[in-house]
């Protein structure tokens, strides 16, 4: 799987934690509440990671944290053949003074580091 847009976020360590902040703006870029907020977990084969697929954010505002947990971030040589790498992937429905029902799909990667 690639994701040519995706902002690619600093490595981590095998079963780090990474928690994601994200903040929502609108058209003029003033600070935005989204209507709805999703995000899915991948692994670099586009696999879904630990049935991370379509999961609410249960309380949207301008700034929430996704909670990439340490089981989500796990080093799998077999699997990932020397290439461990995530995809988020956002989906946020927002209206603003531009746009109603406006949808925006948003993805950021990193990749996991075995360390000795």
């Amino acid at each position: 799987m690639t994701i040519n847009n995706a902002t690619a976020l600093a490595d981590i360590g095998d079963g780090s934690s990474k928690p994601i902040v994200i903040s929502v703006f609108d058209s003029a870029g003033a600070p935005q509440t989204a209507t709805s907020e999703t995000w899915s977990l991948y692994d670099q084969d586009g696999a879904v990671v630990n049935s991370r697929s379509g999961v609410a954010v249960a309380s949207v505002s301008t700034t929430f944290v996704i909670p990439i947990l340490p089981a989500d971030n796990v080093y799998n040589a077999t699997i990932d053949r020397g290439v461990c790498r995530r995809y988020l992937k956002v989906d946020t429905i927002y209206t603003d003074a531009y746009v109603t029902g406006g949808h925006i799909i948003d993805w950021w990667q990193w990749d996991i580091k075995k360390f000795p």
